[in-house]
């Protein structure tokens, strides 16, 4: 045999063993691949669950969606004749960054739900532990909440409201006669008095 052929052998030999290597490298990188999507589907599959586990809480949260479309319930719960007036007092709070009381920003509501809270309590006395359970979040969120969004409704309601007030002395003259006995009379307010809960104590 000449070296040429012992060369040509040598090749062939190595060829052989390097298709052997490509084989086994081949079948482990389907058993890196399978086990690689194997846990992709695990995590996966966590997601899901954890996803179907927060629709099935928030399908429990009491929400002013599941009450907006019917009129009579938004009245109640909120003292707001209907979803288009809580939308426009909502709009009301878009350019303003609010600061919280307690210092820490509520995640868990955005800022539809707060409104919402703040109202249901104002309207029906709902006591604190009462809108934590409704809501699924704790007390203490529910009272930062609730002081929070009521310092910002006076803020932006009551101030803004108050820099249109037409002053004494215009007001004087378009005074109607049934308030002849009042005459210091700038602005009427209808208000509800109702008792609540101290949220420190």
């Amino acid at each position: 045999m000449t070296d040429i052929d012992q060369r040509y052998q040598d090749v062939l030999e190595e060829n052989v063993i390097l298709q052997k290597k490509i084989e086994d490298l081949t079948q482990k990188l389907k058993e890196a691949t399978s086990v690689v999507h194997a846990a992709e589907n695990t995590l996966l599959k966590s997601e899901v669950a954890k996803l179907k586990d927060e629709v099935r809480k928030n399908g429990e949260v009491f929400l002013f969606k599941s009450i907006e479309d019917k009129d009579q319930l938004v009245a109640h719960f909120t003292g707001l004749p209907n979803r288009q007036t809580f939308r426009a007092l909502l709009r009301l709070f878009d350019a303003i960054d609010i600061q919280y009381v307690k210092k820490w920003r509520v995640a868990r509501l955005n800022r539809e739900e707060q409104l919402f809270l703040t109202l249901l309590k104002l309207r029906r006395g709902c006591s604190d532990l009462d809108l934590a359970s409704r809501f699924k979040v704790e007390k203490t969120t529910v009272a930062n909440v609730f002081l929070t969004w009521l310092m910002a409704l006076h803020h932006v309601i009551v101030k803004n409201l108050l820099m249109h007030v037409p002053s004494r002395v215009k007001n004087r003259q378009h005074l109607p006669k049934c308030f002849e006995l009042f005459p210091n009379t700038r602005i009427i307010l209808d208000a509800t008095e109702f008792a609540s809960a101290n949220p420190w104590a």
